[in-house]
């Protein structure tokens, strides 16, 4: 199974080495950084000691620090240059870094304590693709899973369109959004809203 948004690339405006500091160089994007490197560190709060995460997408590797005390990271990504940024940034023997799609992860049934999917799904305008992408989520983790999407607030986008501004991503109702993490197997803990953003992330814990 292919993604068709997922695995079309993503094409940056700047080199790898570069992604960081110029996506997350202003004072805005800093905070939600913090944010969502706050909710990482929750999730990872409740893995056991000797756990292993998935990060995907891991993109240069900016969340990747954030699981050095893990016994195995597996950090996946479809740009290989930015894989190979991610790796030279963080050389632990932990890291395993493989170029691979979210629609198909290259691990087996339940295979780590956690799972990271920062900054993909808003991508994804097809609902069936959106959905195959969680239900692979879901199928490799074991405990936890951390995800982030665009929240269709429909005042916002309205006024955006009668401003002439472009709509951001693809932004999902999160009704809908938990629907789809609880038809994949997933429950959720917390929703977590970025303020001043169309961001919401998911703190998600696998069925027993």
């Amino acid at each position: 199974m292919k993604n068709k948004v997922y695995d079309s690339g993503r094409v940056e405006k700047k080199p790898a080495s570069e992604y960081i500091s110029s996506r997350f160089g202003s004072e805005r994007m800093q905070q939600i950084d913090i944010i969502e490197r706050n909710a990482v560190q929750k999730m990872v709060g409740m893995l056991p000691q000797d756990f292993a995460v998935v990060d995907i997408p891991c993109g240069s590797g900016r969340l990747l620090p954030e699981f050095a005390k893990a016994k195995s990271v597996y950090a996946f990504d479809i740009n290989a240059s930015m894989l190979a940024e991610a790796q030279k940034n963080n050389p632990g023997e932990q890291y395993k870094f493989q170029v691979a799609s979210a629609a198909e992860i290259p691990l087996p049934d339940g295979a780590v304590d956690g799972l990271v999917c920062m900054r993909l799904l808003h991508h994804v305008a097809d609902k069936k693709e959106l959905e195959d992408i969680i239900s692979e989520l879901s199928r490799v983790t074991k405990g936890y899973a951390l995800i982030t999407f665009y929240r269709k607030n429909i005042l916002k986008i309205l006024w955006r369109k009668i401003t002439g501004k472009r709509v951001r991503g693809n932004p999902k109702k999160i009704d809908d959004m938990e629907l789809l993490c609880q038809k994949a197997g997933l429950s959720l803990i917390e929703s977590i809203k970025v303020p001043k953003t169309q961001q919401t992330m998911f703190l998600l814990k696998k069925n027993s």
